[in-house]
């Protein structure tokens, strides 16, 4: 017997839906995956950039954030 984990029911219903609901309209499946795949990797390098590490902010500054 397979156990039923709620947020992975919910992926597969939404997954599911998207590709029925995908075939009535005639959207490209492909194309959205490329575009979901850019726009993880987009928010991948958003998430990168904005890492106070990467700011080369002096020592002292950083250090407020420690204690927070």
């Amino acid at each position: 017997m397979q156990e039923y984990i709620v947020p992975d029911v919910k992926d597969r219903e939404f997954l599911l839906s998207l590709h029925r609901l995908a075939d009535k309209r005639h959207l490209d499946m492909t194309q959205y995956n490329a575009l979901r795949e850019q726009i993880r990797l987009t928010e991948y390098d958003l998430q990168r950039l904005r890492d106070p590490l990467q700011l080369h902010l002096p020592a002292d500054y950083l250090q407020q954030f420690k204690h927070s």
